[in-house]
């Protein structure tokens, strides 16, 4: 899920697999992203030529705050 909050993006995202996964992520209508950073312990991403990679744990869950270029 991806949500604004005073004009800043986070994405939510959950696993509800019991074996680990990787969530590949193109986020189209955004302006250009600048880092992403994991919050409340969640697993470090990977932003690379626009496509956020996630690993996640089995049953694991993230939250992302979305740094656009233009902050």
């Amino acid at each position: 899920m991806l949500r604004e909050y005073r004009g800043e993006y986070y994405l939510f995202v959950v696993n509800c697999r019991a074996a680990a996964q990787r969530a590949r992520f193109r986020l189209r209508g955004l302006p250009a992203l600048a880092r992403v950073e994991a919050l409340y312990q969640s697993q470090a991403p990977a932003l690379r030529d626009g496509l956020l990679v996630i690993d996640l744990a089995a049953l694991g869950a993230g939250i992302y705050r979305l740094e656009t270029a233009g902050i």
